[in-house]
Parts: structure tokens; sequence; C-alpha cells
């Protein structure tokens, strides 16, 4: 937690803190050109292993309307921290950053990856691009 490194106090920080919102900006699949396929294994299976079997994937090919790109504007997703008092204890106590997302993903954050793999699974977004913009 970076305010922590700024030396704020951990026990003003868990008092005050509401929220912390994280989001990327992805570039949606172009509807006109938009067609299904099949992805490496390797990126089929590290999805399976994030959020179960995804039915089908696409991605654009390229037309006139998107330039070619197969993308055609931008969705944002997103990761929403909302802390409870588990955590805010875990804030004073200085917790670690991964002690702190271990127990908000209990707690039932939706990561961004997994925000995502949402919408790949709505057929908005490719899993490339999910991916792309999600990796660390």
């Amino acid at each position: 937690m970076r305010l922590l490194d700024l030396n704020v106090p951990a026990y003003l920080l868990s008092a005050s803190l509401i929220a912390v919102l994280a989001q990327r900006l992805v570039r949606k699949i172009c509807p006109n050109c938009k067609r299904e396929y099949e992805p490496p294994a390797s990126i089929k299976k590290s999805v399976e292993k994030l959020s179960g079997e995804v039915a089908k994937f696409y991605r654009g090919v390229g037309c006139k309307k998107c330039r070619n790109t197969g993308y055609a504007g931008r969705i944002a997703i997103h990761e929403l921290f909302v802390p409870n008092e588990e955590i805010m204890e875990l804030i004073n106590e200085r917790a670690g950053l991964r002690k702190l997302r271990d127990r908000a993903l209990k707690n039932g954050m939706v990561p961004l990856q997994l925000d995502g793999i949402e919408k790949v699974k709505a057929a908005i977004v490719s899993i490339e691009e999910v991916l792309r913009t999600t990796s660390a």
C-alpha cells in the first residue's frame, strides 16, 4: 500500500478508506467482422483455470468499418475493492499486499482478469485483449 510507504498512519488509512477502483480500457471486437475462433490451448487452459469453461471465443478479422483492425470502440474492465472491518484490521496490522488481496477475493472482490473474462463470455472483447491489458 503506497500510502503506508508514504508514512500515512495505518489507523488513519483504514479509517478513511472507502473503496479502491482499478480499471483498464480494452478494445471491443468490431461487431461487423466478429468471428468465432479457437484460441491456442495454453490460453484456453489459463482461462478455464480462472473462470471455468468459455463456450465460444471471438475476435475481429478486420473490415472497412474498423479499418482492418478487428476492433471498434472501447469498454472498461473493473476491479472494486471495498474494505470491511476484517480488512481494516489487516491494514492496521500493516499486513502484506498478498494477504490483503487474498482476503478481499474471499470477501467477493472480482479481479480485473475475471471481469474481462466475463466480457469475453459475452462476446464483447477478445481474450487476447484482456490478457494484454491485465498482465503484470
